[in-house]
């Protein structure tokens, strides 16, 4: 699934860390609409493509977009997902 990201520069390691995380929240929640395009961005950011922070981006604009998504657990996870959700946005911009 997903490689060990210390080879990569620092910012774009961090930013593929909070997707490896946003995407164990989907795969735990069974969401593999959403799961299927954060694994494509994980790739992406993998091997060095600062696109990989647009394409994030694009996911998070609009209704019906990632920022909608509400896990099928408790609140105390909906929250940690989406503070991981904020945290690849904040870097997703850092890098774009």
């Amino acid at each position: 699934m997903t490689q060990d990201p210390s080879h990569l520069h620092p910012h774009i390691r961090e930013f593929a860390v909070c997707l490896q995380r946003i995407h164990g929240f989907l795969a735990a929640d069974n969401n593999q609409f959403w799961r299927d395009r954060i694994q494509n961005v994980i790739e992406m950011a993998q091997n060095s493509d600062v696109s990989s922070a647009t394409s994030f981006l694009s996911l998070l604009g609009g209704m019906g977009s990632l920022n909608d998504v509400i896990l099928d657990g408790s609140a105390a996870t909906n929250s940690a997902f989406h503070v991981e959700l904020s945290r690849a946005y904040d870097v997703a911009r850092t890098l774009r």
